[in-house]
């Protein structure tokens, strides 16, 4: 498996966080809860891990964003590099349903989702160093 650390700002401008009691947010400030290890499980498939948090990004069937200490099927995503330069991610148990953010910053629910939808949309930065 290949791993990195990585950051990913919304469409919306704001930054993908898991904060200390595991709770998703967008925040317009990048901190130390915004950097993320994405590793490969398969052919492009990913989890993503707060390294601060020590949480994953997961999905549930209703369409829920929720954060999980341990790595289950839940936390696998398929990375779709799309043709408009940005990164979307596929829940990889419930087909449709991807990681998003709503304009204000808050998770949007994955049955709410699709392709292209511009709360769906991440740039990925790759982390050299503190994110502070």
């Amino acid at each position: 498996m290949i791993s990195c650390n990585k950051s990913l700002t919304s469409r919306w401008g704001f930054y993908l966080q898991i904060d200390e009691q595991g709770n998703v947010h967008g925040v317009r400030e990048k901190d130390d809860y915004c950097v993320f290890e994405m590793k490969t499980t398969d052919f492009a498939k990913v989890t993503i891990r707060g390294l601060q948090s020590n949480a994953y990004f997961a999905m549930n069937d209703r369409g829920n964003l929720y954060t999980t200490d341990t790595q289950n099927p839940s936390c696998i995503w398929k990375e779709i590099h799309h043709t408009d330069g940005y990164n979307y991610y596929e829940s990889d148990q419930h087909n449709g349903f991807f990681l998003a953010l709503k304009r204000r910053g808050d998770p949007k629910n994955g049955r709410e989702t699709a392709l292209g939808q511009v709360s769906c949309a991440f740039l990925v930065t790759t982390i050299t160093h503190n994110a502070t």
